[in-house]
């Protein structure tokens, strides 16, 4: 469950299988369906809005992240294919030009969020559970099982604590 920028919206998503992201707006006291993710096991583990509101990411358990267009016709711009597991997390830079993904196959990816060009895999040696980038968007804080490490990006530095 995350809240638009705005606070107008309220959008949730499950982790069971019926692939349906809902947008609940206070305003309206309504809500719209967003349908896209697919395959058997296509429950949604994660969702992360931009700060501007205009994209929503979403994770899921068919191993793919789709890239959401909010503003007017709730189109998905993107579908992402690279992770071989389950998309547990998902995480957007506060500027708006990346998305983090985090999976069970032990990878985070980085991708261009208006392309959806994959930039850099990042090997762990654990399964992902969390992502968060810091508030200038240098640093994402990777979650795995009892560590979290710490990346600043542009740089080789990587922190475990």
């Amino acid at each position: 469950v995350i809240f638009s920028p705005n606070n107008q919206y309220l959008i949730s998503a499950g982790d069971s299988n019926d692939k349906i992201i809902k947008i609940w707006s206070f305003k309206k006291n309504t809500f719209i369906n967003l349908k896209g993710h697919s395959d058997w096991f296509g429950g949604i583990c994660s969702l992360a809005i931009t700060s501007d509101g205009n994209y929503l990411v979403s994770g899921s358990k068919d191993k793919t992240i789709k890239i959401w267009q909010l503003n007017n016709n709730y189109q998905v711009l993107h579908t992402l294919t690279d992770h071989s597991n389950w998309v547990m997390t998902v995480a957007v830079t506060p500027d708006r030009q990346y998305i983090a993904s985090g999976s069970l196959d032990k990878t985070v990816k980085i991708w261009e969020l208006k392309t959806g060009k994959l930039i850099s895999t990042i090997n762990c040696d654990n399964e992902i559970n969390c992502l968060a980038f810091s508030h200038n968007g240098k640093t994402l804080a990777i979650g795995q099982n009892n560590i979290i490490q710490l990346i600043k990006l542009n740089s080789p530095e990587s922190v475990i604590i």
